[in-house]
């Protein structure tokens, strides 16, 4: 069986303006042939879905509408994970939707929750294997958005670090699609933002997830980690603290996103393979451009790879491949 992973989905402002109300199948036909080999494809989606209230307003606060879940189905995407840092751009009401919007196309999903029951992982019996997917995010963008859980409500989002504490910054700037070198020094100039906490991972909780998906008889573990900086070269120290924790606690493989261009990739302890990025599958190239982020092409950030990982019968570790994908909607 072939199980496939691909970067980033992202639903951004530009790719809004340019579809109108066409549909969002034509965004990804490109790369249908990547796909033709593939028994399971588990999309990054890294938008909620929640049309009742307002789309993508702005080049960080994503929301789309449910045609872009139709391409999902279109291009036989059944399993997304949804923990990333966008997943409460339209708070937990967006949340709940992006959920109920998924299971109305009978998309399988992990990294966000509707109800305190539901389990987080979910496991694919391959034949040879029983395979199971957990998904995690470094932060939910809770100091831009605001949209902070409760104590009592941190289940929602499997999260690698505690929330981003809130930047108390004029709220007049947040309704500009401004460079991000330029609300950077903004946020240094009034943000009074608490110590950082991206030093501090949830290990007790990634450990209790890994092994409660262990006990549920999964013998072989892919953890999705939505972590690190963005349009890196090389993976942030943050990154390979996360994903060397993930290894100690029994993850098998590893694939990283939010980077939003493609890293190297590696075994942990000569053990853990390890993809730390695999760029955008689908984003707009205006929202790489006009940042001031330093020797990054534009062709760099709309790239990225698919890895397709086949467990055949009789063989202890699974065989694993990259492809190209590249694919962009101007």
């Amino acid at each position: 069986m072939r199980i496939t992973f691909t970067g980033d989905i992202l639903c951004e402002q530009q790719q809004i303006v340019a579809l109108g109300k066409e549909s969002h199948n034509v965004a990804l036909k490109g790369i249908s042939d990547a796909f033709s080999n593939s028994d399971i494809i588990v999309g990054a989606l890294e938008t909620p879905v929640a049309p009742s209230m307002p789309l993508c307003t702005h080049k960080w606060s994503f929301n789309a509408p449910e045609s872009f879940v139709e391409m999902l189905v279109s291009q036989n995407i059944k399993y997304v994970s949804t923990a990333n840092n966008h997943c409460l751009d339209r708070g937990i009401e967006g949340l709940k939707e992006t959920i109920e919007i998924l299971d109305k196309y009978d998309i399988k999903h992990i990294g966000t929750y509707a109800e305190k029951s539901q389990p987080h992982h979910i496991i694919i019996d391959t034949g040879s294997k029983k395979v199971g997917l957990i998904s995690f995010t470094y932060g939910t963008n809770s100091g831009f958005n605001g949209n902070i859980l409760s104590d009592e409500d941190l289940w929602m989002v499997d999260l690698l670090s505690p929330q981003e504490p809130q930047w108390e910054i004029p709220s007049k700037y947040y309704r500009f699609n401004i460079p991000l070198r330029v609300f950077n020094k903004i946020k240094k100039y009034w943000g009074r933002q608490k110590q950082s906490d991206t030093d501090v991972i949830n290990v007790a909780r990634i450990r209790e997830t890994i092994e409660n998906t262990r006990q549920e008889g999964a013998d072989f573990i892919i953890v999705s980690a939505h972590q690190g900086g963005q349009y890196n070269f090389e993976p942030t120290d943050y990154s390979r603290k996360v994903c060397g924790i993930l290894a100690d606690c029994g993850a098998d493989l590893i694939i990283g996103n939010h980077e939003h261009v493609i890293l190297p990739s590696e075994k942990i302890g000569n053990k853990v393979f390890t993809a730390y990025c695999l760029g955008n599958l689908l984003s707009s190239p205006d929202s790489h451009a006009g940042d001031g982020i330093a020797n990054i092409s534009i062709d760099r950030a709309t790239t990225s790879i698919i890895l397709h990982v086949d467990f055949m019968e009789g063989e202890p570790k699974p065989a694993m491949s990259f492809q190209i994908a590249h694919t962009v909607l101007n």
